[in-house]
């Protein structure tokens, strides 16, 4: 049996840190989006023992769509089926787009779909013991997300809106860019329940609310140049997308959205028009 599905990629509309854990770990508010940006992730039955990863890219080493496999079977009490992970990466790697973890979500996600082993409130507990951002991917559409991940809370809203995301520069590692939060003492006043409440509403100058603690740390030329691009060439709103590097505009009008994609992919070699979604995962055959 083989299943296919696409695992789309997120942004962030809303990051904020609220505080540090005395595990280290970290508590956010977020919103959430998924959008079109999508990899493709296949899982099939073979017969050559174990599980086996195969990719369009380099990006087997300490692959987290394999440990998902690993743990669905560990959690669901089966010995470890004969199965292969084929995955063609379209959402750049390192971009703060929560790549990996969508292909580990869509992983779990069609295990359960051939194998029917664990409840869906189960597959999204294993999600997150599998990575912070998995869980998410896993529900997908649009999300308010709390603690450091673990509490996600779906939402109806209004996203007649389009995307133009630009990857530029090198990713900075999470630990260091929370460092960096930990070693400020810049205080927000921003407010997620204000932009959810105007997302709701359809209002047009929601996102001109949105927010991200770390957009404050890529200030390098690079940074500042891309999001002047896409500000010039008529983008309603800009922001960062979880840690970095990926800066995304949003535009209400396709034709602007459309134009700002040509222009910049001349310049820029990762630009990808998009739209939100409102699932994470969608099985395609």
């Amino acid at each position: 049996m083989k299943l296919s599905a696409l695992a789309y990629a997120k942004i962030n509309l809303f990051l904020k840190v609220t505080g540090k854990r005395n595990d280290g770990l970290h508590d956010l508010d977020m919103i959430v989006q998924s959008i079109s940006l999508a990899d493709k992730v296949s899982v099939e039955e073979t017969d050559v023992d174990g599980i086996t990863t195969v990719c369009n890219c380099n990006i087997i080493d300490d692959n987290i769509a394999e440990k998902a496999a690993f743990e669905y079977f560990k959690c669901a009490n089966m010995p470890i089926q004969n199965i292969k992970i084929s995955i063609e990466k379209n959402i750049p790697i390192s971009a703060g787009l929560a790549g990996g973890s969508a292909d580990a979500a869509a992983v779990l996600y069609l295990l359960n779909h051939i194998y029917n082993k664990l409840t869906d409130d189960e597959l999204v507990a294993l999600a997150g013991n599998i990575g912070a951002d998995v869980p998410f991917c896993l529900i997908g559409g649009t999300a308010m997300v709390k603690g450091f991940g673990d509490r996600i809370e779906k939402q109806d809203v209004v996203d007649n809106y389009h995307l133009v995301l630009v990857k530029s520069g090198t990713k900075k590692s999470t630990g260091y860019m929370y460092s960096l939060i930990d070693e400020s003492n810049k205080i927000t006043n921003a407010n997620v329940d204000k932009l959810l409440e105007k997302m709701k509403s359809g209002q047009a100058d929601a996102y001109q609310l949105m927010h991200n603690d770390f957009i404050q740390f890529w200030n390098d030329e690079n940074s500042i140049e891309v999001q002047n691009d896409l500000v010039s060439l008529c983008a309603d709103a800009v922001s960062l997308s979880g840690s970095g590097p990926t800066f995304f505009g949003i535009f209400n009008a396709k034709d602007a959205a459309e134009k700002c994609f040509v222009n910049l992919k001349n310049k820029y070699e990762d630009v990808y028009l998009c739209r939100p979604v409102s699932s994470g995962i969608e099985i395609i055959e």
